[in-house]
């Protein structure tokens, strides 16, 4: 998970392959739909061996002009590893290394990623927190028994705390990794009507301090 994580790649997987060489390397996918403006199945999943209802899942979308290259992969699902090592198609395995376990605060503090190059966004619907960096993207979930996400007066509170202020650190407690994705190419993460507030890795962790010392978070 760790290479994946600072390279995009997933084992023998790289996000520079094409469709044929996914076919050869993992085999046919579980499932594979076929979207609107496509003339072959390019969107591919390929869930572990003996999987369950909610089991993680890896998603690989391709080009669609010939040869296909990858477009995107993706891990989904993963606050439902059970398993330190689990396994996609014929010859990927992927070690969890207790990212289903981690926090933002945590991640970053782990120091996978630069926090300087690091932005965070928090959504205004259901508090969702993305957190990009380059070609990568990870998406944390608060859960339902957590949190009351229907509560406009709770929501706007803790958007109001996010990149500010330590209280923050409450809800930080409450956030796991859902899923981690990497792109061929880096697009910035920017969607207003859903995430309203952003702010680097740096300013994140600084502002969860007992006395932080910073500017407000950027609004989009």
């Amino acid at each position: 998970m760790r290479d994946f994580l600072e390279t995009g790649h997933l084992g023998p997987l790289s996000p520079d392959a094409d469709l044929l060489e996914v076919a050869e390397l993992l085999g046919p996918p579980d499932i594979w739909l076929t979207r609107n403006m496509d003339r072959y199945p390019l969107f591919w999943i390929y869930s572990p061996k003996g999987r369950k209802q909610n089991a993680p899942r890896l998603e690989i979308s391709f080009e669609l002009d010939a040869p296909h290259k990858v477009d995107m992969l993706q891990l989904i699902a993963l606050f439902n590893l059970e398993k330190k090592v689990f396994g996609f198609g014929k010859s990927v395995r992927v070690s969890a290394d207790g990212l289903s376990a981690m926090t933002p605060s945590r991640f970053l503090k782990k120091g996978y990623w630069a926090s300087d190059d690091t932005t965070l966004y928090i959504s205004n619907q259901n508090l969702e927190l993305v957190m990009t960096h380059g070609r990568m993207t990870l998406h944390f979930v608060v859960s339902d028994q957590h949190l009351d996400h229907s509560d406009e007066s709770v929501r706007r509170k803790i958007i109001d705390q996010f990149g500010e202020a330590p209280e923050f650190r409450q809800i930080d407690k409450l956030y796991r990794v859902y899923r981690v994705t990497s792109q061929h190419v880096e697009t910035p993460f920017y969607q207003g009507e859903i995430f309203e507030k952003y702010c680097d890795g740096r300013q994140y962790l600084e502002s969860m301090k007992n006395e932080p010392d910073l500017q407000p978070a950027n609004r989009l």
